[in-house]
């Protein structure tokens, strides 16, 4: 007799396939392109595998795998282009959110309508806005590509949406970010100490890829594979805040406890280094909010104090990330050859508390930038000058490179006019007020302290689009909308047990 395979150990099948074709797109195919097609043919492998699953808890499996794999993608990301607008991790993206589209559609069973996707007219609305920018953009290709990265971090969502219920998906979104959090910070900590970052890390990076790196590294700042040291330390204190939710309330053994707190040890003192004051702020903001919305119930918080134990043991771990940064990472920024650019300023008081040179000139830029923006913005009133073409205008004025407006009010309302900004006000006005339902909802402990997780993160992003656009990123966009996608999914399962 012929042993019979069951649903899990396909599914484990799958999920190998799958990391197989991921690690061979990631690694080989920005060194050689051709081998490009070995790892779709590994993915093609997993989808044929993937129509024989018929087990609900395999596809949903299956499923979660393919959201770690994303977020791996979008930590570790490969900006080669093997075709032109198409770079190695984009293509990893776009394969993978087809497999998630996949085992939506067959975890739905045909069960789930387009009218039932959460936040969709409000969506529709704000890309048709930015589509309509267009009419007044000098460069469309910019348009189409905030156009499309929207419409992917939405389709991501729905996807999720769909395919979900209970508490498993947001539980292991948790684990994978903060173990992507600490890579990320263990791979800036390499670029500040080792030659051999550049020498490793650059295969893997596009040429204006390489130019952004060194121009951060001139002031010592690090960003690792993340283009820019907001968009690094906003994914920082994402991780930071996932960890506190792993340290004291996921279900994890004393050694795994001990290993999530070394963890936000290392993430900690990383995102100082990355010299964003509004993530390191926006981190413990988060990690507060948290706390309250734990514990909060029908304003019920001052009746349920945070237990002592939990309070010292942070405090213990952000003392340990700023000794950690002061006396070990900014001593050897001051080896560095540029360290006459960065005096005072790598330490902590410098960076994050006293008034220096480098903040001062920081604000002008800013105050700069948001002048500009006020200006486009009364210049085009209706539709803008286009999505993500202010960088331009920043250009044509200041003849240096182009930047965005730090501000994603001021920045919307220059690219895509009264009608953009009215999208997105709408957008965000429909999803704050979902969450808060869900928050002030009839839930379970354990699903209280994940949707608090979730909406803590949220709350981070909003936070941080009023000193940088970290929604027009791709990769920060897909984590916005992911996150998001855990706090519906935890209210969909409430429903359905009510």
């Amino acid at each position: 007799m012929t042993a019979q395979i069951t649903p899990q150990g396909r599914a484990t099948i799958i999920n190998l396939l799958l990391s197989a074709g991921f690690l061979v797109v990631l690694l080989l195919a920005p060194i050689q392109r051709e081998l490009t097609i070995y790892g779709l043919l590994l993915f093609a492998s997993a989808a044929a595998l993937n129509f024989t699953l018929t087990d609900t808890s395999a596809m949903r499996r299956v499923g979660t795998w393919v959201l770690g794999l994303i977020v791996a993608d979008l930590a570790l990301y490969s900006s080669v282009e093997l075709l032109p607008y198409l770079d190695t991790s984009l293509l990893l993206l776009l394969v993978l959110a087809g497999f998630l589209a996949l085992c939506a559609a067959k975890n739905s069973a045909g069960k789930f309508s387009l009218k039932q996707l959460p936040f969709l007219t409000p969506m529709v609305i704000f890309l048709l806005s930015v589509a309509l920018s267009a009419l007044g953009a000098a460069h469309v290709k910019d348009v189409m590509y905030f156009f499309g990265l929207n419409l992917i971090g939405y389709f991501i969502f729905s996807c999720l949406v769909i395919s979900y219920r209970g508490r498993e998906l947001p539980k292991n979104l948790m684990i994978f970010v903060f173990t992507t959090g600490v890579a990320s910070a263990l791979l800036a900590i390499w670029q500040l100490y080792s030659p051999g970052f550049k020498q490793i890390v650059f295969p893997f990076l596009a040429e204006r890829d390489r130019s952004i790196l060194l121009l951060w590294q001139e002031v010592s700042r690090v960003v690792g594979t993340w283009q820019h040291p907001s968009y690094l330390g906003l994914f920082l204190a994402v991780a930071s805040i996932c960890g506190v939710y792993l340290l004291f309330w996921a279900e994890l053994s004393a050694i795994k406890r001990a290993c999530v707190a070394f963890g936000l040890i290392i993430t900690s003192a990383a995102l100082l280094l990355t010299n964003t004051r509004s993530s390191v702020i926006g981190a413990w903001l988060g990690i507060l909010l948290l706390y309250v919305l734990v514990l909060v119930r029908r304003y019920e918080f001052v009746k349920r104090l945070p237990r002592s134990l939990s309070l010292v043991t942070l405090g213990v771990i952000a003392a340990c990330a700023m000794l950690l940064y002061q006396f070990v990472f900014v001593s050897e920024i001051y080896r560095k050859p540029q360290a006459w650019r960065v005096d005072a300023s790598a330490t902590i008081w410098g960076r994050f508390l006293r008034s220096d040179m480098m903040s001062t000139e920081s604000l002008v830029q800013r105050s700069q930038l948001y002048q500009l923006a006020q200006e486009e913005f009364f210049a085009h009133p209706i539709v803008g000058i286009g999505a993500k073409n202010f960088s331009y205008a920043v250009t044509a004025r200041f003849t240096v490179p182009g930047t965005d407006a730090h501000n994603l009010i001021l920045q919307t309302a220059a690219e895509c006019g009264i009608v953009g900004l009215a999208a997105l006000i709408f957008l965000f006005s429909s999803i704050v007020v979902r969450v808060r339902k869900t928050i002030w909802g009839d839930l379970d402990l354990t699903s209280r302290r994940l949707v608090a997780t979730s909406s803590a993160i949220l709350v981070l992003f909003l936070f941080d689009s009023f000193f940088n656009n970290p929604l027009y990123s791709l990769r920060l966009t897909v984590l916005f909308w992911v996150f998001l996608s855990c706090a519906i999914i935890l209210q969909q399962n409430n429903r359905a047990q009510t």
